[in-house]
């Protein structure tokens, strides 16, 4: 998790209370990142995250998939999306 230090400082601290399950190993985004950045960063779209907030665009599609899917479900979850938006 060295690489929350790195990106947040003192802020992994609190990223580390959440769901610290790893989405992708090559990435080591975790759950609890995710939550934190779609909480505190307020992206507005799953491309922001993607693109911006983390290295999941640098992965290949297959192992991208489940890192996308449950940013979308987070994002959803805090912004009161529909279905349709989160596709």
């Amino acid at each position: 998790m060295d690489h929350l230090f790195s990106n947040y400082g003192g802020l992994a601290e609190q990223i580390l209370k959440g769901d610290t399950q790893i989405l992708d190993g090559d990435t080591l985004v975790s759950k609890a990142e995710i939550d934190f950045i779609v909480k505190n960063e307020m992206p507005n779209s799953i491309d922001d995250v993607v693109l911006r907030r983390t290295r999941v665009a640098f992965l290949d599609n297959t192992k991208a998939e489940p890192l996308v899917q449950y940013i979308a479900e987070a994002l959803a979850r805090t912004h009161g999306w529909t279905a349709t938006r989160k596709q």
